[in-house]
């Protein structure tokens, strides 16, 4: 998904989000640097990156699961 590599334009310690495209998002800048007040760049990165992979190995699997779900029923017309 590569979600992680918009660090390279933002940084999620100190950057301004300049879009507000949700009136709550004030609030998640806030309670996200709150948790990573103490981790380096390096360390937000590779946690971002590691989320990411998580993240497309269960949206792979979960799709495989539906394919196997479609061929049982029989639903070829899908």
């Amino acid at each position: 998904m590569g979600f992680y590599k918009q660090f390279e334009y933002f940084d999620p310690q100190k950057g301004s989000l300049t879009d507000w495209r949700f009136p709550q998002a004030s609030s998640v800048i806030y309670r996200a640097r709150s948790i990573l007040r103490d981790r380096s760049r390096e360390e937000i990165f590779s946690i971002a990156e590691d989320a990411d992979q998580i993240i497309s190995a269960y949206f792979d699997q979960e799709k495989e699961s539906v394919i196997d779900a479609i061929k049982a029923d029989g639903r070829y017309d899908c």
